[in-house]
């Protein structure tokens, strides 16, 4: 899910190459100049005076990426400054060598000296996500999990969680519910966890 994303982020990169290389201006409105590929800048309301700001560059899904100089899973979450989807948010730093990864150095790389240009990124809607990571919960013999590190519940293969609730505390093997626990990664902070049968959340 993250090569469209990070197509994105490397074309972006280059074609700010190219413009440079070829004395074209960058400006506010225009990133990258030349080209029916040219990228605009969208038009967001940063006024902290406003009811509808936008200020995307304290949102873990800007930082997280930025920060660590790898691509990041954030949420899922409930997108209020878009279309109030439940949405789970793909992105990657965008550095002007390149986006990480993708043949521009691997993840963390001298990140405190490359420079930042942004972040590309995705929303995916967790109704067209959800079906395909029930279908890998489905065949686990046990009651199965799959948490964000902020204790919410992704999917599960059993109506004992309901996904978007959050559990009390985080899975750990032995606590008297999960017997299993493993990080899942893919650049997420989820884990899987697998429960005794008797078991009660």
């Amino acid at each position: 899910m993250f090569g469209p994303v990070a197509e994105i982020g490397a074309a972006f990169a280059a074609q700010r190459r190219g413009c440079l290389a070829a004395g074209g201006v960058i400006t506010p409105d225009r990133a990258a100049e030349g080209g029916r590929d040219g990228f605009a800048r969208i038009r967001l309301n940063l006024d902290p005076e406003s009811v509808d700001l936008y200020d995307y560059l304290d949102m873990d899904w800007f930082t997280v990426p930025r920060k660590l100089g790898r691509r990041s899973v954030y949420g899922p979450r409930i997108d209020f400054s878009g279309a109030d989807q439940y949405v789970l948010t793909l992105t990657i730093p965008v550095f002007a060598d390149g986006v990480p990864g993708a043949g521009a150095g691997g993840p963390g790389e001298g990140v405190g000296e490359r420079e930042f240009l942004g972040i590309a990124g995705t929303d995916i809607r967790m109704s067209h996500l959800e079906p395909e990571l029930l279908a890998m919960l489905r065949p686990v013999p046990v009651p199965a999990v799959l948490v964000t590190g902020e204790r919410r519940v992704v999917v599960a293969n059993t109506p004992r969680w309901i996904p978007g609730t959050r559990l009390a505390r985080l899975p750990a093997p032995g606590d008297g519910t999960f017997t299993a626990v493993t990080e899942v990664g893919a650049d997420s902070d989820w884990l899987l966890a697998a429960a005794r049968d008797d078991a009660r959340a």
